[in-house]
């Protein structure tokens, strides 16, 4: 009897583990898989168990998804909003008050954004950089060295950088006071900080911001070339197929919900 009672018990956390429900209970969906191809893996908030996801797996703030080598996922909001991650892409799933977000350290992200209510922002993070939108198409690309490179193809995308607050408490300092008979001194120029930028991009521009926080200025992207690129162009081409077919379920690829026996080393 108590040998069946402790196998009834280990496959009722495996079961846990698979699915992901244990270290995610209580929290609100943020979004979920609709549709992938190859190797997902997903990280719940808090747990060290991998399990590979699989269409309508549900996905809650701070979980970590690893998309594999030729491998490919798209998630949907509940809106119907879209976001889609390339091979190789690292994020984890954030969200706020009026906000949702994912938090992109390396990869290859595709927005597809509904117009959402007037107080609701999609949010991508990346190391250096936010890119905000209510409505729109864009991408985000963070390379092996955190550089940022956001390219819009439809409506507006406001991008404003990441504050280190550490470094701007250091750099503001305190008031110092300079006592008589000291000369007045003329203020020096002012340099515009890291924190005070904010571009809006619109329809086919693009614009990077290293590793350091600068940026470039806006430039203007050319549809032909940018077409050469796998990825857009089956991001293009995905977006055209759902279109056209009305929105329906999309076939899915791949692996199913088994878990992974190892533990989150490289994917922070």
């Amino acid at each position: 009897m108590k040998r069946f009672a402790s196998a009834f018990i280990f496959l009722v956390f495996s079961a846990l583990a698979i699915t992901g429900t244990a270290a995610a209970s209580g929290k609100e969906e943020i979004a979920s898989v609709n549709f992938y191809v190859g190797n997902v893996k997903v990280q719940r908030s808090g747990d060290t168990v991998w399990f590979y996801a699989k269409v309508a797996t549900p996905l809650y703030e701070g979980d970590l998804i690893d998309v594999g080598g030729s491998s490919k996922l798209e998630l949907i909001f509940a809106d119907e909003s879209l976001i889609r991650l390339g091979e190789n892409t690292k994020f984890r799933m954030e969200a706020g008050q009026d906000k949702r977000a994912i938090k992109l350290m390396m990869g290859k992200t595709w927005s597809k954004v509904k117009k959402l209510k007037q107080k609701s922002q999609l949010e991508v993070r990346t190391p250096t950089a936010v890119a905000g939108v209510r409505g729109t198409t864009f991408r985000v690309d963070v390379d092996r060295e955190e550089n940022t490179d956001v390219g819009v193809y439809n409506g507006e995308v406001s991008v404003t950088p990441v504050i280190d607050k550490a470094k701007k408490k250091k750099s503001e300092g305190g008031l110092r006071e300079i006592k008589a008979p000291f000369a007045q001194v003329e203020p020096p120029m002012h340099e515009v900080s890291q924190e005070e930028w904010m571009v809006i991009l619109k329809n086919m521009q693009s614009i990077s911001i290293g590793k350091d926080g600068k940026k470039n200025s806006p430039k203007q992207m050319n549809m032909d070339e940018e077409m050469k690129d796998p990825w857009l162009k089956w991001n293009m081409e995905r977006d055209e197929a759902r279109s056209t077919a009305g929105e329906t379920e999309a076939a899915q690829e791949g692996e199913t919900g088994d878990t992974i026996k190892e533990t989150n080393k490289d994917a922070e």
